[in-house]
């Protein structure tokens, strides 16, 4: 226990396990967690190769004490040291004795794996799985197995098993949580504080075609969560999106500011599943409850509505129970199949992903076809394919074909609104006042989809309302906050609105998900200039310049933003170096709306500034020819066009914004007379109304 205690502990700082200063009694200049046990039978398969090896070289070696503690023998056995390496490198343990728990048996399997890849990345993975196990025997109930006939003994096996189990247990009790530390002053508690959770990936223990566990499973009991009064419910990150920040849960407790984390794992056989569920203080690092549940995988549903109901029971036991799902275990697991593979991808534009993600919702379908979320999460997953590939396949219609028949079986759909919402935005010849209804319609019913308050806030921006479209993204992002394009996009709006300190903390906390991340930078950069921090300004933008300068429209970004870090700085040289570069790509016979409308946002203002007041107009009436006016209200709003005012060109730019704000603040102000409008629209919605009655002039 001595040893275990140790190689976690070392694990989990991320040292090497040889590193024996702090153990008292573990021998002197030893180099890894092999050695300090003094046999090569503890060995990795690439260390007896020869080869490099990192601290999963560790975790493979804390595996065989872990295994050679459950079974009295170790996994690896030969007559002589080279049959002992022989074993290592071809042979599989022997089975553990089936007394031992399958989330237990699972830890060992990972730990003992041939290949590196295939074992616990880190020593932090590793410690959660172990916590787990613990758990696993520390809250199942005793059964007449366990306690014999009469009740007053029970196997040697077990007693082998349990106190493994009770080790683990002080293992977690010295070293668990230590990576997770948050402060206390970052979450909310006290009294008439509503509990927050999140819910982390899950641990998946079986073959790969299980994988997709890892987000179905939180995503799954989350849903059935959101359910319960006075528990604020986040809506989990995905494996992929965890990955942006590298497993840091403290970041990840500070980004959702939650007070509790859902940690699973699960293991999957021919039999089924048995899940294993905790709940864990932020704060204080405590694990406030756990328990595990097993059935057939036709009882999917029932076992994540038995770990959301106690999870219920323990952090709001007046609300009323967890609802029973009422979608099949199959259509179900299905659905969140799909997702797994949506996500997948769209963040890496693989085909095969598209295609498993395609067949996986129809599963759902064809399994429960009134599941209207399948239909609408085809249509989005068609969205991604116009995104990565263009429209070449048709992938518009189809999205839109597929979001009518979400909304065909469901009217009140969230994502099929959502759907259509999107599809208009993308069209060629786009219906602003369909899209905004779709958009408002898609909130009302999906408050919880970040995807569609960012859908939302895009339809409202231009033409519209940069305090409408700042609050959309602010959502958006309070929702999901690894949805880093809304990050950047309210980091520019609150910039026009003259609230750059507010932007500067929303790009930062962006930044400590990716620090690299070019387009944050890029803001980040945008929003120092506006504070007047110039060298930070431009240290950040030339941190970022390589990278976005390497396309066309990012590249142009970039410039637009540089030019006017070069008129806050009084650069003349660069100043004029860069309009002249800025103006020609407007003004290219090749040049996109999304180009012109940066150039409008970020250029126009330092044109003016810069006194090529023709330049500035020229580009704004661009932006009204290409179908994308600014904004009614920064127009008015912001300082750099004072001195345009006057020109009677700017009022027909003026005109069309103020056209497009009067038609954002009748569909808006409609939404809120039927009871959709989302509340933290109102208060920007007022004030845009107000802003509508007053003259231009």
């Amino acid at each position: 226990v001595k040893i275990l205690d140790f190689g976690l502990a070392k694990l989990v700082e991320g040292a090497p396990l040889g590193d024996a200063d702090t153990l008292t009694h573990a021998p002197t200049g030893t180099t890894d967690f092999g050695r300090v046990l003094g046999t090569m039978a503890y060995m990795a398969p690439e260390q007896a190769r020869g080869m490099a090896v990192d601290q999963r070289a560790d975790i493979f070696s804390f595996g065989v004490v872990l295994y050679e503690m459950l079974a009295g023998e170790r996994p690896f056995r030969g007559e002589t040291a080279t049959d002992t390496v022989a074993a290592i490198l071809k042979e599989e343990p022997p089975p553990l004795p089936e007394s031992v728990p399958p989330a237990l048996r699972g830890v060992v399997t990972q730990c003992l794996a041939k290949h590196p890849d295939q074992r616990f990345s880190s020593g932090h993975d590793l410690e959660l799985a172990l916590q787990a196990a613990s758990s696993q025997g520390a809250t199942r109930p005793l059964t007449p197995a366990d306690t014999g006939a009469a009740g007053l003994s029970r196997p040697r096996g077990l007693l082998v098993g349990g106190g493994v189990l009770a080790a683990a247990a002080v293992v977690a009790a010295l070293v668990i949580w230590h990576p997770w530390h948050v402060p206390s002053t970052s979450v909310a508690s006290g009294p008439g504080h509503v509990p927050s959770i999140l819910a982390l990936p899950c641990k998946v223990y079986g073959a790969p075609d299980v994988a997709f566990l890892t987000d179905a499973v939180p995503a799954t009991i989350s849903t059935l969560l959101a359910q319960v009064d006075g528990l604020d419910t986040k809506v989990p990150p995905s494996s992929f999106e965890v990955e942006k920040v590298k497993g840091d849960l403290t970041t990840l407790a500070e980004l959702y500011q939650v007070s509790s984390f859902i940690v699973t794992s699960i293991n999957t056989s021919a039999a089924g599943f048995a899940l294993n569920v905790q709940l864990v203080d932020v704060a204080t690092r405590k694990v406030r409850w756990g328990k595990q549940y097993e059935g057939p995988r036709d009882a999917y549903n029932d076992l994540a509505r038995q770990a959301a109901e106690g999870i219920r029971l323990a952090v709001r036991p007046a609300a009323p129970p967890v609802p029973t799902s009422t979608v099949s275990s199959e259509a179900e697991l299905a659905l969140q199949e799909g997702n797994y593979f949506s996500n997948r991808y769209n963040n890496l534009h693989h085909p095969p992903d598209f295609e498993a993600s395609l067949a996986a919702f129809k599963r759902a379908l064809q399994s429960d076809p009134s599941l209207a979320d399948a239909a609408a999460e085809i249509a989005r997953l068609y969205i991604f394919r116009f995104e990565a590939e263009g429209d070449v396949s048709g992938a518009l219609k189809e999205g839109e074909l597929w979001a009518r028949r979400a909304l065909g079986i469901d009217p009140r759909c969230g994502e099929g609104w959502a759907g259509l919402s999107a599809v208009e935005l993308y069209a060629t010849h786009a219906d602003p006042e369909k899209g905004i209804d779709y958009a408002v319609k898609a909130v009302a019913f999906a408050p919880r989809s970040a995807w569609v308050h960012e859908c939302l806030g895009m339809w409202v921006s231009s033409p519209g309302s940069t305090w409408l479209s700042v609050a959309a993204s602010l959502r958006s992002f309070e929702l999901d906050p690894l949805l880093l394009y809304a990050a950047g996009n309210a980091t520019a709006g609150l910039c026009w609105l003259g609230r750059p300190a507010e932007a500067l903390s929303v790009v930062d906390r962006a930044l400590r998900v990716e620090p690299d991340l070019a387009f944050g930078l890029a803001m980040r950069g945008f929003a120092l200039t506006k504070l007047g921090r110039l060298e930070e300004a431009e240290g950040t933008l030339r941190r970022c310049e390589a990278a976005l300068t390497a396309t066309h429209s990012l590249g142009e970004l970039w410039r637009q933003i540089r030019l006017a870090l070069a008129v806050a700085q009084r650069d003349n040289a660069t100043s004029e170096a860069l309009a002249r570069h800025i103006v020609a790509s407007v003004f290219d016979s090749h040049t996109d709306a999304n180009l012109v409308s940066n150039a409008a946002s970020f250029a126009a203002p330092a044109l003016a500034e810069m006194g090529r007041t023709e330049d500035a107009i020229r580009i704004l009436e661009k932006s009204v020819e290409v179908g994308v006016p600014p904004a009614y209200d920064w127009l008015l709003l912001e300082p750099d066009f004072v001195p345009l005012r006057a020109e009677p060109r700017f009022a027909k730019v003026l005109a069309p914004s103020r056209d497009g704000a009067a038609m954002v603040a009748r569909i808006l102000g409609q939404a809120r007379a039927r009871g959709e409008l989302p509340s933290y629209l109102n208060q920007p919605l007022e004030e845009l109304q107000k802003l509508l009655k007053k003259p231009t002039t």
